[in-house]
Parts: C-alpha cells; structure tokens; sequence
C-alpha cells in the first residue's frame, strides 16, 4: 500500500469510528475537531477510491461500509504492529511498557481482581493497567473490536473471533440478612427455597443463567421478588432482609466477616461459577498484555496464544 494513502491518524480514526459510531466522539477521543475528522474520511476515500461510511441526512451515528470495516482491520493491523515495534525496542533494555485495557464485570473487577491488579501494579510498574466496568455483552463486544485489550467475564462461552483462557472457578453461596424471618433452620436442601422470597441477577446476565440452570435440574422453582444487573444493590437488597440469593462468595466475603449477611448451608451441593479470560484470536498481544495474562492464568502458555 502507498504509504501515502494513510497515515497514523488516519488508522485511529477508522479504529475509532467503528467502535463509537459517531464523529464527534471520534473527534473528542483523538483530541482534533469534527471537520478535521471529516475531512480525512474524505481524503481516505479519494485516496482508496471506495466509500467508508454509510451516510445519511439526519444521521445522528455512522458506520463503516464493508470497504471500511475492511480497511479498518488492515489500520487495527498496522496501530498492533507499530505496538510491537516499540515492545520490542523496550524490551532491548528490559522495560515493560504501554497501557493495557481490561474489560469486565462488576462483581469480577471489584473482587476476584483486586489480587492480580496489585500484583501487576508492582511487578510491572512502567506499564498502566486501565479497568473498564460493563455488562458482559459489551465485554464481548469490546474485546473484538479491539476497544479492548482483554476481558475477563464469568461463565465464558465460546465465541467467533474469540479466545477463551479458563481463570478460576469461584464457590457460589446462599446470603441472606442475619435478621431475615423465616421458619426454616438449617442445613437447608434447595427444595427449601420455594417456600422464601429469592433476590436475582437480571435475566441476561451468565451468573443468572448459571443459578436458574441449577435449580432447574433439581426441579426447584424460586419465588423471585426482585432483581438486578448490579451486585452492589442485590447485596444492599439482601441486607435489608428482602429475600435471600446464591452469590460468589468472593464478593460477599466482607460482608460475611461483618456480620451483615449470613451465609445459609444447603447439604450435598458443591455449586461453582467459572470465569474465563477473553482474548482476540490471532492478535499479536503486547508485552504488557502478556505480563497480565501471565499473572491471571500462570500456567498457560500465553506467548502460543
């Protein structure tokens, strides 16, 4: 390709454009105004010969047309490469350097990661690690098309485009308020909890599905009060005695030593809930990526990934 064609910012601005869908947050990101931004769409299409955006009057958001979703793979190619170049310049010294991106959840990034977070943060102190809450759909969604670096969700299923690194498996427990009012005394079965009010994840979320298909197998039908996509306020719910609900402990642990929830004991059940680390597939990854899978998943081979 003429190196005429297009230059840097021209690839941050296709790799931007397909992620955000609009000019002015194009624009506002890459710190240039919105003519500017319109004006090298047009330049990169007199140079290419092919239109890049859909266009229309009224039009709030744009998108790439199929020639500029795929000049935009070949830009996201080249802004990896030029990545790699300076990993490897660094590494001629020894410096880990650049900023990682990470996607996740709420009750993954505020809990299960704190651990590994302070652990890179002193272990590779040149490199910056930037955490992203969002919902697991957009973890998803982020990871490929490159917004993200990484994304680490519970309940990982496969996905085009996507590499799944299994992570840890974290023991799910039944929480309810100290002085929540119910007749039953434990040990509890998971027949019990048809007769008390239940508190869920929102339908859509994997850690919901995963208790729904559990109680389903046992043949067990909860009567569901109230639910949420937040875990901070299914926990506060839980706390003023609404009802109770399966969470993984490692959110729950604070709590538990503060007396504030109770964790209830259901006999015979060993209930686990699967997180896994999501990277896009074929991806050359950077140094600072590698060291951050490296101390998530210590024993995988993630220079083969």
């Amino acid at each position: 390709m003429n190196p005429e064609i297009l230059d840097v910012k021209d690839c941050l601005v296709l790799i931007a454009l397909r992620r955000v869908s609009s000019i002015s947050r194009v624009a506002s990101e890459l710190g240039i105004s919105q003519p500017a931004v319109s004006q090298r769409i047009l330049l990169m299409e007199e140079r290419l010969g092919c239109c890049l955006v859909h266009r229309g009057q009224g039009r709030s958001r744009v998108s790439l047309t199929a020639k500029g979703l795929q000049a935009e793979d070949v830009a996201r190619r080249v802004i990896s490469m030029l990545g790699s170049l300076s990993d490897e310049l660094n590494g001629a010294v020894g410096v880990i350097s650049g900023k990682v991106h990470v996607a996740t959840v709420y009750s993954l990034g505020l809990h299960s990661l704190a651990g590994p977070i302070r652990q890179y943060l002193e272990d590779v102190p040149s490199a910056e690690l930037d955490i992203e809450y969002m919902r697991t759909d957009r973890v998803y969604e982020s990871v490929l098309s490159g917004e993200s670096d990484v994304g680490v969700v519970a309940c990982a299923k496969d996905q085009r485009g996507l590499t799944i690194i299994p992570w840890i498996r974290e023991p799910m427990v039944l929480v309810a308020s100290p002085n929540f009012r119910s007749s039953l005394t434990g040990p509890f079965n998971l027949a019990d909890l048809q007769h008390i009010p239940y508190i869920a994840f929102s339908e859509g979320i994997p850690t919901r599905a995963l208790v729904d298909d559990v109680l389903r197998r046992a043949g067990v039908h909860v009567d569901i009060r109230k639910n949420y996509d937040n875990i901070e306020t299914l926990k506060r719910t839980i706390e003023l005695g609404f009802g109770v609900s399966f969470l993984p402990k490692t959110t729950v642990l604070r709590e538990l030593r503060d007396g504030v929830l109770c964790e209830w004991k259901i006999d015979t059940l060993e209930f686990m809930r699967p997180c896994g680390v999501l990277l896009p597939e074929g991806k050359p990854l950077s140094r600072a990526t590698l060291a951050w899978i490296r101390i998530l998943c210590p024993s995988t081979d993630v220079s083969a990934t």
